[in-house]
């Protein structure tokens, strides 16, 4: 009896000398033979000998998962998390130093958070080594999570006591309740979610992103809106905090290097992305404009709500989108024009109505001519011309539903020169709210207000894709003609 007691309490002073981890915790770490309930798992397709799949399955192979967790906000790429593996007599037998890449939510994949969060439990999981898969006799495993100053471990089964295996971070392991001073890591992403009020999509989240290296609002330049096609609200913030694996967008790069803060959101399908407004029925224009409108009432609450915590500009912004992207990323744009210089997006597929208003933006609008909604594009931007929009369009030759490396010299020279005119466009506004401040501006002139789009050096053909200086515009349809206001922007039009 007095043995079996004596086993017991052997059993629980390991429990809690492993539980006691200082500030890397080792929650818990369990060997899966299978895919639990619910939470991941790590999968393989097993292939035969010349490397060939033997069905289109993935297949779970053995695993362990290792729960962590931190009492501050600390950066992953600061910290280390690897899984030893011994004999039940404490000899090595392999590690595994990498956590598999495996599936959360929505479908979306990754091997750890960018930022571990204060207080919350992440699942960190690691393929059974080859060795280890083939070793015959009993095994067991130690997780260990640390930094440079400290580690946390834990061994599976739990009854093997940490200190009874050689490790390299054991020192460590041993100073893990010495208090060092760290200081809480920075989220460079906050988030707003915003309410729509309607039932279609009751709500949805805006990011704001400050330019690296800014940390003040008054020291932002301006602010990139950006609509992303994403899985999940965890892809589009581990985009913006700067997972290497992921890359949103050039529109990144070309903030940071101009000072911009970014705004971003997640493209959400309320229309059919088949049809524009002149192939809708009234009845199913009116119900698309209503719920749109709810969508661009959130976005501006949330733009709002991000300029006065903030300090950041409340106008003058580009916007950028792709695809589906591009279809909402425009139509907020129509409905909030006061808060957009310049509007660059890519083979929407659909285009809403143009409205009069929307002709104080610079647009650009990109597709291909193999891309399914080429028509639809076109008739829009005949239909802004109409409205004296300062508008560019190119439908570049042989592409269909793809980027295109041609696309992004275009938007970059357009965001560019966008950026160069700034203080022409709020020069503009301020004369037309003077001279005539109770007067809707939707009555357009015949041509757009700036300048160099009413007069260009350069003109393009949109059908034959030519460029011509302007004193040889006869050349071009008058149907098919784009004007291209710079040097630098006729060149990048003309993409072969």
């Amino acid at each position: 009896m007095r043995l079996f007691l004596l086993l017991i309490l052997c059993f629980f002073f390991a429990l809690a000398a492993q539980a006691d981890e200082g500030f890397f915790r080792v929650e818990s770490v369990e060997f899966c033979r299978h895919a639990p309930s619910t939470g991941p798992a790590v999968y393989e397709q097993i292939k035969d000998k010349k490397g060939n799949p033997v069905d289109d399955k993935e297949h779970v192979i053995p695993f362990i998962a290792v729960k962590v967790s931190v009492p501050e906000k600390t950066l992953v790429s600061t910290t280390y998390i690897k899984v030893y593996f011994y004999s039940i007599d404490g000899t090595f037998i392999d590690e595994a130093d990498k956590p598999n890449k495996v599936n959360r939510t929505h479908n979306f994949a990754y091997a750890t958070p960018f930022i571990y969060e204060k207080n919350k439990t992440e699942v960190i999981l690691f393929a059974l080594p080859e060795a280890v898969r083939k070793y015959s006799g009993k095994w067991c495993a130690l997780a260990v999570f640390g930094d440079q100053k400290s580690a946390g471990a834990r061994a599976y089964p739990s009854t093997v006591p940490v200190n009874s295996l050689d490790f390299l971070e054991k020192e460590l392991y041993a100073e893990r309740h010495v208090d060092f001073e760290r200081k809480p890591a920075i989220d460079p992403v906050v988030e707003q979610v915003v309410e729509t009020h309607n039932p279609k999509y009751p709500h949805y989240t805006l990011f704001l992103r400050p330019p690296k290296g800014v940390s003040q609002g008054k020291d932002v330049q301006g602010v990139m809106a950006i609509c992303v096609l994403a899985q999940s609200v965890e892809q589009i913030r581990r985009c913006l905090q700067g997972d290497p694996e992921l890359h949103l967008s050039y529109a990144v790069k070309f903030a940071d290097d101009h000072k911009l803060a970014i705004i971003a959101w997640g493209a959400h399908r309320l229309w059919d992305p088949g049809k524009s407004w002149d192939d809708m029925s009234q009845a199913e224009y009116a119900e698309m404009d209503k719920t749109l409108d709810d969508m661009a009432n959130a976005w501006e609450k949330g733009v709002t709500v991000f300029v006065k915590k903030y300090g950041i500009p409340d106008k003058d912004y580009l916007l950028d989108g792709n695809c589906g992207a591009g279809q909402f990323a425009s139509r907020i744009a129509l409905r909030k024009p006061q808060f957009f210089l310049a509007v660059h997006f890519h083979m929407p597929g659909s285009c809403d109505k143009p409205t009069p208003e929307g002709r104080k933006i610079l647009w650009c609008l990109t597709t291909g001519e193999l891309e399914s909604g080429y028509e639809r594009t076109k008739r829009f931007y005949a239909e802004c011309r109409a409205l004296g929009y300062p508008m560019i369009y190119k439908a570049i030759v042989g592409l269909g539903h793809a980027w295109h490396p041609g696309v992004e010299k275009l938007s970059v020279c357009f965001f560019e020169y966008a950026l160069s005119v700034k203080d022409q466009r709020d020069a503009w506004d301020a004369q037309k709210k003077e001279s005539d401040p109770d007067s809707p501006s939707n009555t357009p002139p015949p041509e757009p207000w700036l300048e160099s789009f009413r007069k260009p050096p350069f003109y393009g053909d949109i059908v034959n894709q030519g460029v011509f200086p302007a004193d040889q515009v006869d050349m071009i349809p008058k149907g098919f003609r784009v004007p291209l206001p710079t040097k630098e922007i006729a060149d990048a039009w003309d993409v072969k």
